[in-house]
């Protein structure tokens, strides 16, 4: 009776190994989710408000919709998104909102040379604890019209 309980489990197990190989092979394969886009905003905006506060890329303002691209993402699981900005003139800035609600600031741009040669980079980084939708928003306030942007997604190990 033991012997045929121990072939039992043995065969159970070497049936639960095979199933879940293709689903390990599979979430190995895409271990990221990577996009390139283009960003063309041409209205820099240099604005403040009545009170005197700097508009920010967070802030909603009719004007500041000429000023911004947004980019959709989905996040497919828990990982972590990494938003790059290069190839641009002046002074962008980049935000991340889930459920309307701001969750990550790119910070300062960066500058390895000049702001005036297209060498400013802007990058944010943010860690999904859940799979669902974002908005990468993509502020122009002093800067030229046209960029390059990138997102990587790496799944959480």
């Amino acid at each position: 009776m033991s012997r045929r309980i121990t072939i039992a489990g043995g065969v159970v197990t070497a049936l639960a190994v095979l199933l879940a190989l293709p689903a390990a092979a599979c979430h190995k394969h895409y271990r990221t989710v990577e996009k390139r886009f283009a960003v063309d905003i041409p209205v820099p905006l240099v604005s403040y408000t009545e009170q005197g506060d700097y508009v920010r890329c967070v802030d909603y303002d009719p004007l500041l919709v000429a000023s911004r691209q947004v980019e959709e993402f989905v996040a497919p699981a828990r990982g972590t998104l990494r938003v790059e900005l290069t190839d641009f003139l002046g002074d962008w800035d980049v935000v991340l909102f889930r459920d309307e609600e701001l969750v990550a600031d790119g910070g300062p741009t960066r500058t390895p040379l000049r702001m005036s040669d297209g060498s400013a980079v802007e990058v944010l980084e943010y860690t999904f604890t859940s799979a669902g939708p974002a908005k990468i928003v993509i502020c122009n306030f002093l800067g030229g019209a046209q960029g390059n942007g990138r997102y990587v997604f790496t799944y959480a190990r």
